[in-house]
């Protein structure tokens, strides 16, 4: 499968302090490499996942599309048909990668949701609860916010909770939600899929789509908290946290809809630069 994604989508596989990062074009083609990693025993089954997007890719799924889930749903093992498994994602689900995510729902891979990013709305309210077919609930988060923005005063990663969402997010996230004091991430907690599309690092202008200026980065990544529960505390520190909880990461690098691939190229040697410190390596031969 790997190899015919390398023609398809143009997968290549990097690597971030010796954990895989998976890139590759189509954002619907991560379906394989969460498979991929499952498999490995990197993430486990269903796992926690955690996005920055510009879209929410929560659309519904197919009733087709659904009913063939089911059965690959059912299959374990070697019993799994990978051959049907490529055709669904190929053939079945969104040529605009709307629909994905709740796929991943549907085969029992994905368990809740924290989406960062959007910038396009969507009518559920936030967050919300997804009832897969076979009767298992999801909770899904998606917030046109920022960490940066939300580790600052009022910001749901800097206050107390007040409330069961709020909880609910710091579980997901993993972030401590039991003891008074700074902020932090928790230890020993199970291993997340990390998961980036390059389009929530694009800005529109009229029927432009161009990379974001460094500036916004130095806001939204860079700017130190000085709220007294995240002081110190940065939306860049925040995202590398999610990274080491991470057992595998993915970038969909969705050119159409940065764009353009030279547009693409930047977002991605900006983000690893920024973000990363440049420590996104490969890919591997």
């Amino acid at each position: 499968m790997n190899e015919e994604l390398k023609t398809l989508d143009k997968f290549e596989l990097h690597s971030y302090k010796g954990k895989p990062v998976y890139i590759h074009d189509d954002h619907r083609f991560v379906l394989p490499h969460i498979y991929d990693a499952q498999k490995k025993g990197l993430i486990p089954k269903p796992c926690k996942f955690i996005m920055f997007d510009a879209h929410h890719d929560l659309a519904d799924v197919s009733d087709e599309a659904k009913k063939l889930l089911k059965t690959l749903r059912e299959q374990t093992g070697e019993d799994f048909d990978e051959e049907l498994f490529f055709d669904v994602v190929k053939n079945k689900l969104r040529g605009d990668d709307a629909d994905w995510l709740k796929a991943a729902m549907e085969l029992g891979w994905v368990s809740d949701v924290v989406v960062f990013g959007i910038r396009h709305d969507m009518d559920d309210p936030d967050p919300f609860i997804y009832s897969d077919a076979s009767g298992t609930e999801h909770t899904v988060f998606h917030s046109g916010s920022w960490p940066g923005d939300l580790l600052r005063y009022q910001g749901d990663l800097a206050e107390r909770i007040t409330s069961p969402d709020l909880k609910k997010l710091w579980e997901i996230l993993g972030w401590e939600t039991r003891k008074p004091g700074p902020r932090h991430f928790r230890d020993s907690e199970e291993k997340i899929m990390l998961n980036f599309d390059l389009d929530a690092f694009s800005m529109n202008y009229e029927d432009f789509l161009f990379p974001w200026h460094r500036s916004v980065y130095e806001r939204r990544f860079m700017k130190e908290s000085d709220y007294s529960t995240t002081e110190g505390w940065t939306g860049k520190q925040f995202v590398q946290g999610l990274a080491e909880k991470a057992g595998a990461i993915t970038i969909a690098r969705e050119p159409d809809y940065c764009g353009g691939r030279d547009n693409m190229e930047q977002i991605f040697h900006d983000v690893n630069e920024i973000i990363f410190h440049n420590a996104i390596e490969g890919p591997s031969q």
